[in-house]
């Protein structure tokens, strides 16, 4: 089996942007017939969006969330390659168009 990380074509061009946001929802993996949507954050953004829903009275929750150091094309193309390599990527969600 393989996969593939599929990002935007231009990603390159505003990755800086999306690293300094910490956070990115426009990733997925291509894996065993199937496409898996990821959502990408650092633990800064995370605890600010934790946080933002608590003092809403809300719960957290977001499909198929991986959290990396920075966000940035080789944390996101290396954390596919740890889930796939660990055996962890087929048990992730597959792209249902709802959340």
């Amino acid at each position: 089996m393989t996969y593939k990380v599929v990002l935007p074509s231009d990603f390159d061009e505003y990755g800086s942007i999306v690293e300094a946001k910490g956070w990115f929802a426009g990733a997925s993996v291509e894996f065993d017939g199937r496409v898996i949507d990821l959502l990408f954050y650092d633990p800064t953004r995370l605890k600010q969006e934790i946080a933002d829903d608590h003092s809403a009275n809300r719960i957290f929750y977001e499909r198929n969330i991986i959290v990396v150091p920075t966000v940035t094309r080789e944390s996101i193309e290396a954390s596919v390659t740890f889930l796939y390599e660990s055996g962890e990527l087929g048990r992730w969600k597959e792209s249902s168009g709802n959340p």
